[in-house]
């Protein structure tokens, strides 16, 4: 299956997610990296839409950021499935 290559994300944090992404994956399959690199892209892109002011680590916070993300993956329309929904956390 050909899989679009998406441009690399414009965000301060862009870097330090893909560090930690590659430290986590040594041992993972391809389709799981995928998934996670799916994951951090759709988190830094709601944080950058919602949250642009959140530029360093130490600014994340659960309340509103990560939960925040949650709530807007949980409210999209049409409403993901269980599977989908899981699989982006």
């Amino acid at each position: 299956m050909n899989r679009v290559r998406r441009p690399p994300l414009q965000h301060p944090l862009a870097l330090l997610f893909d560090r930690a992404v590659d430290s986590l994956c040594v041992a993972l399959s391809d389709e799981t990296i995928r998934h996670y690199r799916g994951t951090v892209r759709n988190f830094l892109s709601y944080l950058g839409a919602d949250h642009p002011g959140v530029q360093r680590l130490d600014q994340l916070r659960r309340e509103p950021h990560i939960l925040g993300w949650m709530s807007r993956l949980h409210s999209q329309v049409p409403p993901l499935g269980t599977t989908s929904y899981i699989i982006r956390l």
